[in-house]
């Protein structure tokens, strides 16, 4: 996929998130429950389907577009504050941890709060990593970090 096209989904894709977080929240707001379930569902559904569409490649493709800040410096972060695994941080290494700090950067830019992104980074290494026991307060340090750097990019 051509750059600029590339670009232009990126940034479709920021309002995407924004507007599906609105949606979201409102349908939690219904008086009929069931109702707002069966929406959530759907949006869900709908977002997955991009994700595994369009998206997914896309980030593979051309991860810079999808990263809230400086990927450096997020990398400094994950090395510093969050590093699951105990790595060394290698050159050949020192990319390990982007994917996730990919996703990491679009939580805080979508508005969620840090300790979503503390549950995030714990599940990454529960899920991910086979960390079984790492819980959401040893991910604060880095959730703290993350969200100072990427609402300073972000103005």
């Amino acid at each position: 996929m051509d750059r600029a096209l590339a670009e232009e989904l990126a940034a479709s894709y920021r309002k995407f998130c924004e507007w599906f977080n609105a949606m979201t929240e409102l349908t939690a707001k219904f008086e009929d429950a069931t109702q707002g379930k069966r929406l959530r569902q759907m949006l869900s559904t709908c977002f997955v389907d991009l994700e595994d569409e369009i998206y997914r490649e896309l980030r593979k493709e051309h991860p810079d577009l999808f990263v809230y800040g400086d990927i450096e410096q997020l990398r400094d972060i994950a090395w510093s504050l969050w590093n699951p695994l105990g790595l060394s941080p290698s050159q050949a290494l020192r990319n390990q941890y982007d994917r996730y700090l990919q996703e990491a950067s679009e939580i805080v830019a979508a508005g969620q709060s840090q300790e979503c992104l503390e549950r995030y980074l714990a599940d990454i290494a529960k899920a991910k990593l086979g960390l079984k026991t790492y819980s959401a307060e040893m991910a604060t340090p880095a959730a703290q970090a993350i969200v100072k750097h990427v609402k300073l990019h972000l103005g």
